[in-house]
């Protein structure tokens, strides 16, 4: 018997996040046997195991002579079956079917063969999976005789990997799990048997993201429930790890702020899936910065795209980094409450409470505790719909993939769950998902190898004699074993050669004056065994015309000795080997000498300096300038005085005098000593300069309203005070004296 408890609407309120259970209805009887089976898998295609295969040789081949074979395709024995009548061989992944090619044509083997799978027929002993999951596999003819109306058709996956790795990760973005035994609350019966890593609460900030609403609970079910357990029901991915991490209150609450730092806090704690049964209304760019940091990180991310029926998904579902999610019944059909625009849909049920009058559901089926009553730790199977119901599925057949293979990059994920799902209707985009294509494409692919020009690069300069290099690596064939080529702007392919370099190919010598100069396109392709190419392009610029250095220098001078600079030049296409200055009265540097020269001059006067620049190609520029050379020591000077007051107490205040020291090319001058006087007739005040050619002097009056401070003397032990020099270029003085008067 079924005790229903129904809540019209049981609806999850977050600010401005909507997510829905619908229809709730607990199951707390058994409604069928255990262990029933009432319909046959689908006829599956034969698969081989991956780097193993069998090979029979004739009668007269010798021990030795048949090792002599195995190693020089590159496979080794394994073992040798009973009476010699076989051998099994491995070898690389992806080599097997290349290798039995090869042994074929040789005239002593009798026979070589891949070594074909045998599946055990997983049904899930779970009590409830039959027949109330049919959104897993619907093979019940209470529900429908199509074929094509088979759930997600996870028993035919379970066959290709049953569960998944503990390895893949899964973070539950949610109102959190009923994970742990932790003070009022409960770990769920049905997930004890479930890998759990480490979480976070972002409500309570915590690290005990305990579920006090159920909707969580529900979600995690339908990805790991604990599974053929002769408990409850099934969940998809049950061998992998989930990641509780809470983000909505008890009342189904939470706020987007909370979601973004989760998402990132997720993706720096090795999440490989995150699952949001979430939306909102509206996004913001802090939900969209957190998306595309975890999306750079390699994450894949999924949420439902929200129960308002709307044109398109909410938020964060409507992301383009983001797999949105809709909801179909029970025939493949989108509900009426899902979003439309979506990118993939998967079951989530309708609020139909009974299809057929005998208590079969098209809802989705897993264990939480009380939804009605909130009671953390009295647990039973409740029916949900919703979109919130859709998405978990689509997450959990992604950690299954990545258990298959973990170099799938999230694009990867994503186009293969696209390419496999089964086509309803435009509303769902690419179709409702189908595990069991998805998984035998990840099981058996061949994908197109990876290819990398190493040399030249992008944008770079060729000239002279050169050899291309290709970095080519492919995930079924062994190093060396891709067939890379190379060409210039299009022309007839040209071969490579495998380097000792694990993945590098090398070209024959090629002279790149064999094409004029400018842009080019080096373009490398590398085709696997099985077909597959790849066509890389980097545009070059050939360069063997040599263009002359850009040339400039600069100069100080300090009396009659100069200091010239010109290591700002350089040579666009290739490096400056000579510099040859000549100074402008007769005298000339030594040829070849560096960037940066000195040189003392007789007497004062206007001389024209130039330089030649030769680079390695023996192009040569020529630049040169007036430079003005004065006779005597170098000069120093005030560049600015300014004053300030302030006032003590009463009529006592004080004066502040700060002097700028520049020198004859207007640069600081530190360690010079200043001397001045107050109108007051005060003694005579000092300072010292600092690096910034800054130093300051005070003086306190009384009586007096103003006070006026001359410079009578500045000493620097290399550098003349010329007075007329001084300058004040805010006017507040004549730059000798200035005025300061009481504030």
């Amino acid at each position: 018997m079924l005790r229903k408890k129904t809540c019209s609407s049981v609806a999850i309120s977050i600010v401005i996040l909507f997510i829905s259970l619908c229809l709730t209805i607990s199951v707390s009887a058994q409604p069928n046997p255990k262990n029933v089976y009432t319909g046959n898998l689908a006829k599956r295609p034969l698969a081989y195991a991956p780097g193993r295969f069998v090979v029979k040789f004739a009668e007269s081949v010798a021990e030795n002579e048949a090792e002599e074979i195995v190693r020089s395709i590159g496979a080794r024995i394994k073992r040798r079956a009973y009476k010699k009548t076989f051998r099994v061989l491995t070898a690389p992944r992806g080599q097997e079917m290349k290798m039995v090619r090869a042994l074929r044509k040789n005239s002593r083997v009798l026979y070589a063969e891949p070594d074909y799978l045998a599946y055990a027929d997983f049904v899930p002993n779970d009590e409830y999976y039959r027949p109330y999951q049919w959104n897993l596999d619907n093979t019940d003819p209470d529900y429908t005789t199509d074929p094509n109306f088979r759930g997600i058709q996870m028993e035919d996956a379970w066959d290709i990997n049953p569960g998944g790795d503990p390895s893949v990760i899964v973070a539950v973005l949610d109102t959190g799990i009923a994970y742990e035994d932790f003070g009022s609350f409960c770990l769920a019966p049905d997930l004890a048997g479930t890998s759990f890593v480490s979480g976070y609460d972002f409500v309570n900030g915590d690290s005990h993201p305990n579920d006090d609403n159920g909707h969580g609970t529900h979600v995690a079910g339908t990805i790991a429930q604990n599974t053929d357990n002769e408990m409850g029901a099934a969940g998809i991915a049950f061998n992998v790890s989930l990641m509780p991490v809470k983000v909505l209150n008890a009342d189904g609450q939470g706020y987007l702020s909370d979601i973004a730092e989760a998402i990132r806090w997720a993706a720096d704690h090795e999440a490989d899936v995150i699952n949001m049964s979430l939306s909102a209304s509206l996004g913001n760019r802090t939900l969209r910065n957190a998306v595309d940091y975890a999306y750079s990180k390699g994450v894949l991310i999924v949420a439902s795209s929200g129960n308002s029926s709307g044109s398109l998904p909410q938020y964060p579902a409507n992301y383009a980094d983001v797999i949105a999610v809709g909801a179909t019944t029970y025939n493949n059909q989108l509900a009426y409450y899902s979003n439309r625009g979506n990118e993939l849909c998967a079951p989530g049920g309708t609020d139909r409470e009974d299809l057929n009058g005998d208590g079969r559901m098209d809802m989705i089926l897993q264990q939480t505790f009380d939804l009605n009553t909130r009671e953390v730790c009295n647990f039973g199977y409740w029916f949900g719909a919703g979109t919130s119901m859709a998405a978990p599925h689509v997450s959990g057949l992604a950690a299954l993939m990545l258990s298959v293979d973990s170099t799938l990059t999230n694009e990867d994920v994503k186009t293969i769950l696209q390419d496999t799902a089964d086509e309803v209707e435009p509303a769902c985009g690419h179709g409702v998902i189908n595990a069991y294509e998805a998984l035998w494409t990840v099981a058996n692919s061949d994908n197109p190898p990876s290819v990398k020009i190493k040399y030249p690069l992008e944008g770079e300069f060729v000239s002279g004699k050169i050899r291309v290099k290709i970095d080519a690596t492919d995930h079924n064939d062994a190093a060396g074993a891709l067939t890379v080529e190379w060409n210039v702007d299009g022309g007839a392919w040209k071969p490579t050669t495998y380097n000792s370099v694990p993945g590098l190919y090398e070209s024959e010598e090629w002279d790149t004056s064999e094409v004029i100069d400018g842009q080019h396109f080096i373009n490398a392709r590398a085709t696997d065994s099985a077909g597959n190419k790849t066509v890389v392009s980097n545009s070059v610029l050939m360069n063997n015309v040599n263009d002359p250095p850009v040339v400039s220098f600069t100069y100080t001078c300090s009396g009659l000795m100069c200091d010239f600079d010109a290591s700002g030049s350089y040579d666009p296409d290739g490096t400056i080997q000579n510099y040859d200055w000549s100074f402008g009265d007769g005298t000339q540097s030594e040829p070849g000498s560096g960037a940066t020269v000195s040189h003392t001059y007789a007497e004062a006067g206007t001389y024209t300096v130039s330089i030649t620049v030769i680079d390695d190609g023996d192009a040569s520029n020529f630049y040169s300038e007036d430079i003005p050379v004065n006779e005597g020591p170098p000069t120093m000077h005030i560049g600015d005085l300014d004053a300030s007051s302030r006032r003590m107490f009463g009529r006592f205040w004080e004066a502040k005098i700060t002097f700028t020291l520049h020198d004859s090319w207007h640069e600081p001058v530190a360690d010079a000593w200043v001397y001045g006087l107050f109108s007051d007739g005060s003694s005579l005040f000092q300072c010292s300069t600092n690096a910034n050619g800054k130093c300051s002097v005070y003086g306190y009056q009384y009586w007096l309203k103003c006070l006026t401070f001359t410079v009578t003397d500045i000493w620097h032990d290399s550098l003349v005070y010329d007075p007329a020099q001084n300058q004040d270029p805010d006017g507040d003085s004549d730059g000798t004296n200035i005025t300061v008067c009481r504030p």
